[in-house]
């Protein structure tokens, strides 16, 4: 999943046309969904701390929160006062906000070092920017313990700047190791030292960086059988798909249906450009204990679409359903029904076209 940003011309100032990005973003709506869904799945099946979302425009940005638990998520803009970005970062520091939504603030001088995740909705049109915003994530951690950190790419910068392991980055990189772990491994072909969880040589050959690989997956293309990092999906050489078997089972078990206590839920009513919609979100733990949320939505703004929220919430989650049937496009009753409907027990959700969505709901 990435957003297209390959046609948007690069103006004389040397920085993107914002129409032409705007354009993007809005033919892409659907796609911001599932990438935000993508993101809060791997936020919580890998446990991570905390991650930096870089939107493209103040209503991308709106856009990205509104798909994201509310709970554990804030926004920072170029209006935000200082005295409410200082609190917003504060409790990013503390882990009560996990999921930090930006456009170009955090690039540089902003310290949230338990952080380890970063996922660009947005290109940019220099490798230095790139590389700042990076840096976000690579600080280190004592308190955290901190080991690694991801970087999502949804906008296609690591492809845009193909020099993205250019040497002089590759000297910023060696900055950040921790200077207590020994270099002991040897690269046969450079010389140069690393750590003993290397899995490429960070030496410099011919000046670019050393393609000895102490780790690697081979490509499958027979013609090819490139070495390729153990976490590439494709093959930097002939960009064919790379997939791990073990990768492939645990794909095959996410997509199965799971059953998930719920733990808590929020029924809201929000406007829209022609009606309202009627947004639904379950507070769930999963089978490690961890919370998850998972989303549902109804707009009644049709016979066809009131039937569909009549039968799939409104008969599940009120005593007295056929009270409210024929209120199903008034708003005020609507938000009246929503104080007094129930919260299911369990929920069963299966992971269908890169979302979850719920197939079953469970009741005392």
């Amino acid at each position: 999943m990435v957003l297209d940003f390959s046609n948007v011309r690069i103006k004389q100032n040397g920085q993107f046309d914002q129409k032409q990005l705007e354009t993007v973003v809005e033919k892409s709506a659907r796609l911001t969904e599932l990438i935000c869904y993508q993101v809060v799945h791997i936020m919580q099946t890998q446990q991570r701390r905390g991650v930096f979302f870089f939107a493209t425009t103040k209503k991308h940005a709106y856009e990205i929160m509104s798909h994201l638990p509310p709970e554990e998520s804030a926004i920072i803009l170029g209006d935000t006062p200082q005295d409410e970005r200082t609190k917003i970062l504060d409790k990013a520091r503390t882990g009560e906000i996990k999921y930090l939504v930006n456009i170009a603030i955090i690039s540089v001088g902003v310290d949230v070092p338990a952080y380890d995740t970063i996922a660009y909705l947005r290109p940019t049109e220099s490798l230095v920017l790139l590389v700042q915003t990076m840096g976000r994530v690579l600080r280190l951690s004592p308190q955290t313990q901190k080991t690694n950190a991801l970087v999502l790419d949804f906008a296609g910068n690591i492809e845009r700047h193909s020099d993205w392991d250019n040497p002089i980055l590759l000297e910023a990189l060696k900055q950040t190791r921790d200077p207590e772990k020994p270099l002991v491994i040897i690269c046969p072909r450079c010389a140069e030292l690393n750590t003993d969880t290397a899995r490429r040589c960070t030496g410099i050959s011919h000046k670019s960086r050393c393609d000895y690989y102490f780790e690697f997956k081979k490509c499958p293309s027979p013609k090819c059988e490139t070495q390729n990092d153990i976490a590439a999906r494709h093959c930097r050489t002939c960009q064919a798909e790379i997939i791990d078997p073990n990768e492939k089972l645990s794909m095959e078990l996410a997509l199965a249906p799971k059953e998930l206590d719920v733990i808590g839920a929020e029924y809201t009513v929000a406007d829209t450009k022609s009606f309202f919609q009627i947004k639904c979100v379950y507070k769930c733990k999963d089978i490690k204990g961890a919370s998850v949320y998972h989303y549902e939505s109804f707009t009644p703004s049709s016979p066809k679409a009131r039937n569909v929220f009549y039968g799939q919430f409104v008969r599940k989650h009120c005593v007295n359903p056929s009270d409210w049937y024929l209120h199903l496009d008034n708003r005020t009753k609507i938000e009246e029904m929503l104080q007094v409907a129930c919260i299911p027990h369990k929920i069963v959700v299966k992971r269908e076209d890169n979302k979850y969505n719920i197939k079953k709901k469970i009741f005392a």
